[in-house]
Order: structure tokens, then C-alpha cells, then sequence
């Protein structure tokens, strides 16, 4: 015999709580509930009339959208977070995120464009590219195909995020504080990157070929999923993947010969910027590569001038500002507003904005 709704809604509603570890009264305080006890019976399904505006108040306490919390049957993927520092905070941004994806999703339906989302590897792909049963290898054979196959060029954090673009992933900034680096998810949307809006700029080409490599190896690895620390061995894995995904050998030793057979720091930093990747990572692909030694190399990457330099040097050329929320994602909202599929109103709750901030962003973009 099937369980009733109700059941399975309180069921959720309560784990939904438990990974936030709210208690019954912080929860129905957030609701607006005036005592426990209601959301106390909801839990146990044994409230048979909830309102459409009671869920509407439930999810938002729980930071999902209405679509998430009630869709029962379906069996969602865990966030993989890096350097994740605060287990119950990072709750909030999970289902953060998997509410604009559920909103992604239904864009996609309302202006029947009917994306295809993005899949990870074959399980057959993979171990073709791990023939040699050694995964620091097949690392660097994984960069090495996804190189040619999205065509990244001698520059690829400079037509990475395009090219996930077209692949249907998308790329949140988010303000994370110290809860983490960087975080991916995958759905039947398609593919997610969080990335923390207050890392260092320079960090980004190389946070994204980071967590590309958990989206791309996605059902290879066995992690829990209650594990939102990604173990140690496979993040070792997803940096040699990006270092050699957004530094190609045969790029960076082309580029060294323009320099002769005597390198320095400020070459170093010249090769940074041009791949648009931070010192540090440079240094390590360097030293990898065996071109500098290890008295270069800490000098280099550990000089304090030289990344004041960098960074002065970076934010003059690249000037880089990043919304919350893909440009993929954006233009579908505009896109559905400017052909009357959706309010102003919605609008504003795909973006999460008020209608202050909706008005002001209409003006902005000169829309009526």
C-alpha cells in the first residue's frame, strides 16, 4: 500500500530540518507558525489539508522552492563541496542552489526549449582513459581529452566557461564566506558549480576545472552521501585534472621558448596572467613540468611583492564582475518575461530580488 502525501511530506519536511539542525520551534518561528505543535502534526503527516501558501512559507524556511519540497519520489544528488568548513550552513546554500536549478528547469519548460543536461562520463570512457589502472594518470588523460573535445585552445580559462555554457552547465557565485572553496551538483537539469563569490578572482579558472572534474567523473567515485568533504586522494585528482586542463604542456612550453633558456619570477608572472590562472598554480605546473626548480619556484611563489604585482596587474586587465546567477540562467528569465510567459512578479523570484530591485534592474536593462 502506497503511503499517503501527507507521510512523506512530513518525512521530508523533518530531514529537511535535521540537515538544517533547526528544532521544532526554531523551524515553525521561521514559518510563522505561533507554536510547535502545527508543524509538529505536518511532520507526522497527520495534517491532510496543507495550503498552497503554508508550503510556500514552509520551503522558503528551508531555503527550496516549492517544486523541491514536494516532489517526493524523486531522488536527488548530494552537493560535493571543497575545503567545506560549516557542515549546517552549507545545508542552506545546497538547497540554495538546487532551488535556482529546480527554477532553471522550470524556464526551460515554460519556454519549451527543452535543453539537454548535461551527463557525465561513461563509465566505459573513463576506464578506456584509465587503461593503465593509475589515476594520477588518468587525470592528466581525462585533461587531455576534454582539452581537444570542447576544443579549449592554447587559452582555455578563456573559453572554459562558454564552453560549459553550451554544455548546460551552470556557474552560481555565491557569497559562502568561509563555508567553502567551491561546491558541484548534478541533476536532471544538467550540471552546477558553486563558486565562492569572495575568493580571489584569479582563483576562479582554476575552481571551476576543479569541480568540472567531480561533474565529468560523477558516478565513478563512491562517495557517501552524507560526506560533504570530498576525501583527500580524488581532490588530489580533480587539481592535477585542472592544472593540466588549463595549462596545457604544449602551450606553456611554446610560450617558454619566446623567453630563452634563462627563466625568471617576472616571466612567471607574465605566463600567469596570460592563462589567467593565480602564481601559485602556475609555479606548481612549472615545477611539475620540471622547467624551474625548487629555489625559483619558493621564491616566486611565495614572494609578497610579486602577488601584490600580480594582483594589481590582474584586476587592471581582466576587471572581472560576476552576478549571482549564469547568463544562461539570466536570459532565460528575461527571455520569458519579454515574451509574456511569466509576471514581473515571478521574475523577481527567479532572480530572488523584490520588485524594487526587479524595477531597478528593468530600467538598467532598458526593458518596459
Amino acid at each position: 500500500m502506497e503511503e499517503r502525501f501527507e507521510i512523506l511530506l512530513g518525512e521530508k519536511i523533518k530531514n529537511e530540518r535535521l540537515r538544517l539542525k533547526l528544532s521544532l520551534e526554531e523551524l515553525s518561528k521561521r514559518i510563522g507558525f505561533n507554536n510547535y505543535q502545527t508543524l509538529l502534526q505536518i511532520e507526522k503527516g497527520k495534517r491532510k489539508k496543507i495550503s498552497m501558501l503554508e508550503l510556500v512559507k514552509i520551503a522558503k524556511a528551508l531555503f527550496l522552492s516549492v517544486d523541491n519540497l514536494i516532489n517526493l519520489n524523486k531522488e536527488e544528488n548530494h552537493v560535493l563541496w571543497r575545503e567545506c568548513t560549516d557542515f549546517q550552513k552549507a545545508v542552506e546554500f545546497e538547497n540554495q542552489l538546487k532551488k535556482f536549478c529546480s527554477y532553471y528547469k522550470e524556464l526551460d519548460y515554460i519556454l519549451d526549449t527543452n535543453v539537454e543536461p548535461y551527463l557525465p562520463l561513461s563509465e566505459g570512457l573513463i576506464n578506456k582513459l584509465n587503461y593503465r589502472n593509475d589515476y594520477f594518470d588518468f587525470s592528466k588523460n581525462l585533461a587531455d581529452f576534454i582539452h581537444k573535445e570542447y576544443n579549449l585552445g592554447d587559452y582555455p580559462a578563456f573559453t572554459l566557461v562558454e564552453v560549459l555554457k553550451e554544455r548546460n552547465i551552470l556557474v552560481f557565485f555565491f557569497e559562502l564566506g568561509n563555508v567553502g572553496s567551491a561546491a558541484s551538483y548534478l541533476g536532471d537539469f544538467g550540471g552546477a558549480i558553486i563558486l565562492n563569490k569572495q575568493n580571489k578572482p584569479w582563483r576562479r579558472s582554476f575552481d571551476i576545472g576543479h569541480e568540472l572534474f567531480h561533474l565529468l567523473t560523477w558516478n565513478h567515485f563512491s562517495i557517501a552521501p552524507d560526506t560533504k568533504q570530498i576525501p583527500e586522494r580524488i581532490e588530489t585528482y580533480a587539481n592535477i585534472f585542472a592544472s593540466n586542463l588549463l595549462l596545457p604542456e604544449n602551450s606553456i612550453l611554446n610560450r617558454l621558448k619566446k623567453f630563452g633558456k634563462i627563466i625568471n619570477s617576472i616571466q612567471i608572472l607574465h605566463l600567469s596572467l596570460n592563462y589567467k590562472v593565480s602564481l601559485e598554480a602556475m609555479c606548481w605546473r612549472l615545477k611539475n613540468l620540471g622547467v624551474i626548480d625548487d629555489l625559483l619556484f619558493n621564491q616566486t611563489k611565495d614572494d609578497p611583492n610579486l602577488k601584490k604585482m600580480y594582483q594589481h596587474l590582474f584586476n587592471d586587465k581582466y576587471k572581472e564582475f560576476s552576478k549571482m546567477v549564469p547568463d544562461q540562467y539570466f536570459l532565460k528569465c528575461i527571455n520569458a518575461y519579454t515574451e509574456g510567459r511569466i509576471s514581473k512578479a515571478k521574475m523577481g523570484k527567479y532572480l530572488m530580488l523584490n520588485l524594487i530591485e526587479v524595477n531597478k534592474l528593468f530600467k538598467e536593462l532598458n526593458i518596459n
